[in-house]
C-alpha cells in the first residue's frame, strides 16, 4: 500500500489511451531529442556533426535524420492545418 492512500484510493494502472492523450505535445520533444542523439552519435562516431554527401546512402545517419526531419515537419504542419480548421 502506498504511504497516504487508502486502498479504495490506489491510482488505477495507466492504458494505452493516456499514452495517446497528449502525443501531439510530446511528439516534437522526442523527435528533436532522436536528432540530437544521432548528431552526437555522428560526431563521436565520425568527428563531424553532418556530411550532406551521406544523404545518399540510406541507413546513414545523416539520411535518419532527414527522414526524420521531414516526418516531423509535416506532422508539425498539419497539426497547425487542422487545428486552424478547426477554429474557423
Amino acid at each position: 500500500m502506498v504511504a497516504g492512500l487508502q486502498s479504495d484510493e490506489m491510482a488505477r494502472k495507466p492504458t494505452i489511451q493516456d499514452l495517446w492523450k497528449r502525443l501531439d505535445e510530446r511528439l516534437p520533444l522526442w523527435i528533436l531529442g532522436l536528432i540530437v542523439i544521432l548528431l552526437a552519435d555522428e560526431y563521436i562516431k565520425e568527428g563531424y556533426w553532418f556530411d550532406y554527401t551521406d544523404l545518399q546512402y540510406m541507413g546513414t545517419h545523416e539520411f535518419i535524420i532527414a527522414i526524420i526531419g521531414i516526418v516531423g515537419g509535416t506532422i508539425w504542419v498539419l497539426k497547425r492545418y487542422w487545428k486552424n480548421r478547426e477554429e474557423m
